[in-house]
């Protein structure tokens, strides 16, 4: 009887604060389907995300915060302002991420109030407890590894669509560019790195399991850290629509198989 009375009232949450996230997320559009879906596909993805962590409210506050911000905003942001036009100057691209990064506290803030997570520890214990799985050498190696393997598989992936988008990349009127080699190889090999860390936290703060871990990174890889921005990215320029599938498949594998490769390397030795 009990758990019949806690469903109405958990999606209830969940609705309101898909309706809260929606705002926020039109703030640069009006309000319409489009953030409608990014809102409440990301209140969805919260509340099953929350439900996996295992801290306190203050810390899995710091945690959502942290790895919204530094995986659905900056990361992208990072890429965009070396593969598009988006950014006139590197004053602009600090603006944009001073509105990301209330924006993530927005968004971090309403799920916390809302869905109430119940864990037991706090983020310090909790990391420090999954890095004494490991040696330090360990862990240095092993970061290294996966920011290598993020760009190894980006790479892979992205070679494997661009007989696809490259013509499109080619348009100068597309707004999307194509830096050197070494800028590639260099900022891949940074969001690689950027990844390897937010993931090596996130681990330390759900619970324990080696296919949690998994299913957790491949999730917030993709939902919040590459789908509902390329969604965003459809509205805000429409010129990208018609490469779009293509980068959805191309993101969507590289969630999966980074996810895996993350939740081998940086798990915990016992997970």
């Amino acid at each position: 009887m009990k758990s019949e009375r806690a469903m109405p009232k958990s999606a209830y949450r969940v609705l309101v604060l898909g309706i809260i996230l929606s705002l926020i997320y039109s703030r640069i559009f009006s309000f319409t389907l489009i953030t409608a879906f990014e809102g409440f596909g990301l209140a969805i993805f919260l509340a099953w995300f929350i439900s996996k962590v295992d801290l306190k409210p203050g810390s899995a506050f710091i945690l959502i915060w942290f790895s919204l911000f530094m995986i659905g905003y900056f990361n992208n942001s990072l890429e965009a302002y070396f593969f598009t036009k988006q950014y006139q100057s590197i004053e602009s691209f600090m603006m944009a991420m001073l509105i990301s990064l209330f924006s993530a506290l927005l968004e971090s803030t309403s799920a916390i109030l809302l869905l109430q997570p119940e864990g037991s520890r706090d983020i310090t214990s909790a990391l420090r407890s999954h890095l004494s799985s490991r040696t330090r050498s360990s862990w240095v190696k092993r970061i290294i590894a996966a920011s290598a393997v993020y760009f190894l598989i980006y790479f892979i992936f992205g070679l494997m669509v661009s007989p696809f988008v490259m013509p499109y990349y080619s348009q100068s009127s597309s707004g999307l560019v194509i830096p050197s080699l070494t800028i590639i190889i260099s900022l891949e090999l940074l969001r690689g790195f950027i990844y390897a860390i937010v993931l090596l936290v996130v681990f330390a703060g759900i619970k324990s399991g080696r296919r949690l871990n998994f299913v957790v990174a491949s999730s917030l890889l993709f939902i919040p850290g590459a789908f509902l921005p390329l969604i965003s990215s459809m509205v805000s320029f429409s010129v990208i629509s018609p490469v779009a599938p293509f980068h959805m498949v191309e993101i969507l594998a590289d969630s999966v198989v980074y996810g895996y490769a993350a939740s081998r390397l940086i798990g915990a030795k016992s997970a």
